[in-house]
C-alpha cells in the first residue's frame, strides 16, 4: 500500500503536535489537595509566571572583606551574618569574638562583642539574626546560651539552652526554637523539633532514623534544612528528597511543595577533590570515607522576606558554579540562578541576596550583596 506525500505530512504534524502536548504536560505544575493539604508539583524546569523570565539575574553591588589595609574591614573568620530592615549587614567573626556592622553601602559602622562568660561576652558564636522586634540574637554554642542585643551592641539578656542538645537551630518572633536534633546510639533517631521559649518540647515535627557505620563516613548523610519566617510559618526539607513543607505557627501543615529532578552523580573527580578537602594535608583520616552514588536532592534552604524559597542544589552550570531553584509564594518553581560554589546565600530582603563566603579564591571570608533581576 503506498501512502500519499499529503498523507505522510499529516502524520508527522499529529506527532509533532502530540510530542509537544506532553512536553507541556510535563511542564505543568499541579496541584491538588492530599489529605487536607495543598500539594503542589513542579516540573524539572522553571515555569515563569506571564510576562517574566525564567532565569533571574544577579547584580553584584557590594563586597565587604576585600579591603585588608583597613581596621575591622576584613574577617579572620566568618560564619553568620544578618540584615535588618535598613540594610545594615550584621557580621559574626568567631575567631575574633567580634560582631561588625556596616551600612548598606559597606561602611563600617561599629563593632562589638568580646570573649569572655559575662554579659554580652562570647565563648563560641556560631549563629546570629535580626528577630522582627529589632532584637540582635547571638546563639553561643560552646557557652549553650542565647544572647540578646540591642541593634547597637547593648546587652539585654540571656537564656540558657543547657537543657538542649547541640544541633542547629532557629527561632520564631514568639521565642519558639526549632532544632535538628541528632541521634545517637546503635539505631539513631534524628527529629525535627519545635521547643517553647521555657525549652520544654512542643511537637515533634519529623523524625529518620539514622544510618552510621562505626568506621565509615558519609559526608552526604541526610539532614534537615529549615528556615523560619517573620510570620512564624516553618519551612523545612530533608536533604535526600525534594519536598518542602510549610507549616504554619501552631503547627498545621498547610503546604507541601514538590520539585521533579534529576539526581546527580558524585563522580570521580568530585570524590578526589571532597578526600583532599576533607583531608587537605594527604594525612589518611580516622574515617573510611563512603561516598553515595549521587549526591542528595538539596544542599540548603533560606525564605526572604516575601515568602519565596530559594534551594541550593548541587546541579552545576558548568562554569563552576550551582544551580539555586526558586519558589514563589504558592510554591511554584519559577527561576533559577547560579552562584559560584563558595558561595552560600544566607539571606534575601528587599530584593537584596547576601552571600557568605567563608573562604574565597585569595582565600579570605567576604560577604557578597546581589541585586536580583528578573
Amino acid at each position: 500500500m503506498r501512502i500519499s506525500s499529503s498523507t505522510s505530512r499529516l502524520f508527522i504534524l499529529l506527532l509533532i503536535s502530540c510530542i509537544a502536548f506532553f512536553m507541556l504536560q510535563a511542564q505543568e505544575i499541579k496541584k491538588k489537595i492530599e489529605k487536607c493539604v495543598t500539594v503542589i508539583r513542579n516540573p524539572k524546569m522553571p515555569v515563569p509566571p506571564s510576562g517574566s523570565q525564567s532565569k533571574m539575574t544577579l547584580k553584584e553591588d557590594l563586597v565587604i572583606g576585600k579591603d585588608t589595609k583597613k581596621e575591622n574591614y576584613w574577617f579572620s573568620s566568618l560564619n553568620s551574618l544578618a540584615v535588618d530592615d535598613s540594610g545594615n549587614i550584621y557580621t559574626l567573626d568567631p575567631k575574633e569574638i567580634k560582631i561588625r556592622v556596616f551600612d548598606s553601602n559597606g561602611k563600617l559602622l561599629r563593632t562589638f562583642g568580646r570573649q569572655g562568660q559575662g554579659p554580652g561576652e562570647f565563648s563560641g558564636p556560631g549563629w546570629m539574626n535580626v528577630m522582627p522586634d529589632g532584637d540582635l540574637i547571638v546563639f553561643d554554642v560552646l557557652s549553650r546560651r542565647f544572647t540578646y542585643l540591642t541593634l547597637d551592641g547593648k546587652f539585654l539578656k540571656t537564656v540558657s539552652t543547657s537543657t538542649l542538645p547541640p544541633g542547629v537551630v532557629r527561632i520564631d518572633s514568639k521565642g519558639f526554637i526549632y532544632q535538628h536534633k541528632r541521634g545517637r546510639g546503635s539505631k539513631p533517631i534524628d527529629e525535627l523539633i519545635k521547643y517553647d521559649p521555657s525549652l520544654n518540647p512542643v511537637m515533634k515535627i519529623h523524625t529518620f532514623e539514622s544510618i552510621r557505620k562505626s568506621r565509615a563516613w558519609n559526608p552526604f548523610s541526610k539532614q534537615y534544612y529549615f528556615d523560619v519566617t517573620k510570620e512564624g510559618y516553618l519551612i523545612w526539607l530533608l536533604s535526600s528528597t525534594y519536598n518542602i513543607h510549610v507549616i504554619d505557627p501552631k503547627g498545621n501543615t498547610l503546604k507541601r511543595i514538590v520539585k521533579d529532578y534529576d539526581p546527580v552523580k558524585v563522580t570521580d573527580a568530585d570524590k578526589e577533590r571532597l578526600t583532599k578537602r576533607y583531608s587537605p594535608s594527604g594525612d589518611p583520616l580516622r574515617l573510611k570515607i563512603e561516598f553515595p552514588k549521587y549526591y542528595p536532592a538539596v544542599a540548603g534552604l533560606v525564605s526572604d522576606d516575601q515568602g519565596w524559597i530559594y534551594t541550593r542544589t548541587y546541579e552545576k552550570d558548568g562554569q563552576g558554579g550551582v544551580y539555586y531553584d526558586v519558589f514563589n509564594q504558592e510554591g511554584h518553581y519559577i527561576a533559577r540562578f547560579s552562584l559560584p560554589e563558595n558561595e552560600r546565600v544566607v539571606v534575601i530582603k528587599k530584593k537584596k541576596l547576601y552571600c557568605m563566603v567563608r573562604e574565597s579564591e585569595e582565600g579570605i571570608p567576604l560577604v557578597k550583596r546581589y541585586r536580583v533581576v528578573m
